[in-house]
């Protein structure tokens, strides 16, 4: 259903890496979202007025803030999709996280809310009515959160959104605790006893609630602070700039998101330092047109010249990078220089230390030093800690 809206809805609809074509998935994953929901509020409170069930209630109110999220979801589809400004000239697509950040507050809310009247129902129960057309409308409802779920996880993968996969989430939550709520109609009508554990299955709804919303706050916080790069986007940045035969190497490769659709990417290429300045600049141009064409991105290269034909220093790379690599298996030099005296020699070079290895850069600065101390007596290091961003 939801492939056949986007053939007929969204023009272009298999380039998903098109900002155009990321707002329009998202627009429609967000109204088709509000249509079900309603149709669920509506369903289920007329449900839990008849069979008297709380958690029945309770799961109308969660698909009700369901509803506002979704709502909240298309405004920031819209807002981000709005042009830069002077005064924002990176636009506006980091709306979405802050939206999909504000519906993961929202539904722990729901879910606070949702335990503390659960509570109460344990507390004093409430008689229950059975009825098949009840058991019909939450049957319904599984199958819609779980189709649901199913496209808007879908849709998240393809365009690369955290707000559609916190909303995913939020959808198979609606599931199981909907399925639970079957499960204790069903439980007080054939038990022997008559069993009435609706108060007990709210609260189990209200952690399923809550678990969904820690979940979405987490992704989405994550994303405005700043993560890593996904290993897929690492390894095509890579393959794109390593197929250029001027470059050697990369490091430094830093990927700033401003939003779906909106990277900016930095890399240092290490070039030979005996061709043409004007043949390599030409390279590296014919490099970042090629990235910002297949990423969808805004990218920067800084050429860094390595020495190819000084064997000496060759190797002095291979032992200084064999040795660093004892310290911890990621760490790694680069930009390595030799500066010859009559006393000694100065080896100047960037060192990649990774915050696990060592967080105090101070204390990682002095134990390169003290490696090169160990490995060449008479050398001094004048070493640049760097940090990986990938």
């Amino acid at each position: 259903m939801f492939s056949l809206l986007a053939r007929l809805f969204i023009p272009d609809y298999k380039n998903y890496s098109k900002p155009e074509v990321h707002r329009a998935y998202g627009t429609l994953c967000s109204a088709f979202a509000i249509f079900l929901n309603i149709l669920l509020v509506i369903a289920k409170l007329i449900t839990a007025s008849l069979s008297k069930s709380f958690s029945i209630h309770a799961d109308a109110i969660n698909n009700l803030t369901d509803v506002g999220s979704s709502v909240l979801l298309l405004l920031a589809f819209f807002f981000a999709g709005m042009r830069p400004r002077p005064d924002r000239p990176f636009g506006h697509g980091r709306i979405e996280y802050v939206v999909g950040f504000i519906v993961a507050v929202l539904i722990i809310v729901c879910g606070v809310e949702t335990g503390r009247d659960a509570i109460r129902h344990i507390l004093t129960p409430s008689s229950l009515s059975f009825s098949w057309l009840t058991v019909a409308v939450l049957a319904v409802s599984i199958g819609v959160k779980f189709y649901m779920s199913f496209f808007m996880l879908s849709t998240s993968k393809k365009i690369g959104s955290e707000a559609l996969h916190a909303t995913s989430i939020d959808s198979m939550s609606d599931t199981i605790s909907t399925f639970a709520t079957l499960f204790g109609l069903l439980l007080f009508q054939f038990s022997p006893n008559h069993w009435n554990l609706d108060g007990w299955l709210g609260l189990f709804v209200s952690v399923i609630i809550l678990k969904a919303g820690i979940e979405s706050a987490k992704g989405t916080l994550f994303q405005l602070l700043g993560t890593k790069p996904s290993p897929e986007l690492i390894k095509k940045i890579t393959d794109i700039c390593m197929d250029h035969e001027a470059v050697m190497g990369i490091h430094d490769l830093v990927v700033h998101d401003y939003g779906p659709g909106r990277l900016h990417v930095s890399v240092h290429c290490e070039v030979p330092g005996d061709r043409n300045i004007f043949e390599l600049h030409e390279a590296m141009d014919h490099i970042m047109l090629e990235l910002d064409d297949a990423i969808g991105c805004e990218s920067v290269i800084h050429m860094d010249p390595i020495c190819t034909d000084d064997k000496h220093i060759a190797k002095m790379r291979e032992e200084l990078q064999a040795a660093v690599q004892k310290y911890g298996k990621d760490v790694r030099v680069h930009d390595l220089r030799l500066v010859t005296g009559i006393t000694g020699s100065t080896a100047i070079f960037d060192c990649v230390v990774p915050y696990d290895v060592e967080p105090d850069k101070a204390k990682a600065e002095a134990a390169i030093k003290d490696i090169v101390r160990q490995l060449w007596s008479n050398t001094i290091a004048v070493v640049k800690i760097d940090r990986p961003y990938v």
